[in-house]
C-alpha cells in the first residue's frame, strides 16, 4: 500500500511500488490512494496564491514505471468541496514557503475528499493546455514574481490536452511531414528505445470526453506513421 518516489524528479518514471526498496537519500515515501489525479495550476507571490485551474493528469503504465506520466487535458470543472479545499490549502501554502511565480500541485481526488501527492514549484504540462486566453500565463508568471497578483485570469473556455507518444518497440525516425497538432519532434535518424517518448500530440475540442478521444485517435496516426 506504499510507494516509493525520489525527490525532484519528473514524469513519473520514478514512482514504484514500494515493496522491497529500502530507504536511500533523496528517496521519500507515500501511501497510495484511490481516485482521478488532477494537477491544479496556481500563481503566488510569495505572500498571497490565486488558483488559475484543474486539469486531469493521464499515465500510461510501462513495466517498471506503472504511473508513467503521459499528458494532461483541461480545463476541467472540479467539485466545489475541492476548489474550496485547494484555495485555501494554496492560501497557507504561499507565506510558508514564499513560492513566487506560476506553479502547480498534483493531487488525487474521490468525490469531495482530495490528497496532495507533491508541489511543484515551477510551471508545469499544464501551461501546455491552460495558456489559450487573452493574458499569456508567462505574463502572469512574471508579475508574480515581482510580486504582484493578476486580479484575475479567466481560462480557455474549451478543453485540450496533451498526450506523449511512446515507442511500442525500438524505432529510428525517417524524414517526416509531421501534422500541425505534433510537438517535439525528433530529427530524421533519431534512434528511439523501445518505451521512449516518440512525439507530444495536441487535440482540443468540446469536453474533456471528446479531447481524449482525439489524443488517442492522433497517438494512432503517429505510430502508423513511425511504425510503417
Amino acid at each position: 500500500g506504499w510507494l516509493a518516489k525520489e525527490a525532484g524528479a519528473a514524469g513519473g518514471h520514478h514512482v514504484r511500488r514500494a515493496k522491497g526498496i529500502g530507504a536511500a537519500p533523496g528517496r521519500y515515501f507515500q501511501r497510495r490512494v484511490d481516485g482521478a489525479g488532477l494537477s491544479a495550476a496556481f500563481v503566488a507571490d510569495g505572500r498571497r496564491a490565486r488558483l488559475l485551474a484543474f486539469c486531469e493528469t493521464r499515465v500510461s503504465p510501462a513495466p517498471g514505471a506503472p504511473y508513467r506520466f503521459s499528458g494532461v487535458v483541461g480545463p476541467v470543472t472540479a467539485r466545489r468541496a475541492i476548489t474550496d479545499g485547494v484555495a485555501a490549502a494554496l492560501a497557507a501554502l504561499a507565506p510558508a514557503t514564499g513560492l513566487r511565480g506560476l506553479c502547480g500541485i498534483d493531487l488525487v481526488v474521490d468525490g469531495d475528499r482530495w490528497w496532495l501527492i507533491e508541489v511543484n514549484p515551477r510551471p508545469t504540462a499544464t501551461l501546455d493546455v491552460l495558456d489559450r486566453g487573452e493574458n499569456p500565463l508567462m505574463a502572469l508568471h512574471l508579475a508574480a514574481m515581482a510580486g504582484e497578483l493578476p486580479p484575475a485570469w479567466r481560462p480557455p473556455a474549451t478543453p485540450a490536452g496533451t498526450a506523449v507518444v511512446f515507442a511500442p518497440k525500438a524505432v529510428t525516425i525517417g524524414a517526416a511531414d509531421w501534422p500541425e497538432w505534433v510537438s517535439d519532434r525528433p530529427r530524421p535518424g533519431t534512434r528511439i528505445g523501445r518505451g521512449e517518448p516518440i512525439v507530444t500530440v495536441r487535440a482540443e475540442a468540446e469536453t474533456p470526453a471528446s479531447v481524449v478521444d482525439m489524443l488517442r485517435s492522433r497517438e494512432a496516426e503517429v505510430l502508423a506513421r513511425v511504425l510503417g
